[in-house]
């Protein structure tokens, strides 16, 4: 399995249709971060940090 050298972050009002390895995606709407697993083993991560915005 490759891993990736640095985790870069973008910040994202949708979860796009394909996640790029070593990308951590933030919503601030949704307070949210989704990524697939950085080991390589293509599981998807979804980490909520909270209530939805306006919950």
């Amino acid at each position: 399995m490759k891993h990736p050298r640095q985790i870069a972050f973008e910040f994202v009002n949708v979860v796009p249709a394909t996640r790029e390895d070593g990308k951590l995606y933030i919503s601030i709407k949704y307070r949210t971060a989704i990524h697939s697993c950085f080991c390589g083993c293509g599981m998807k991560g979804v980490t909520p940090s909270g209530r939805p915005a306006g919950g």
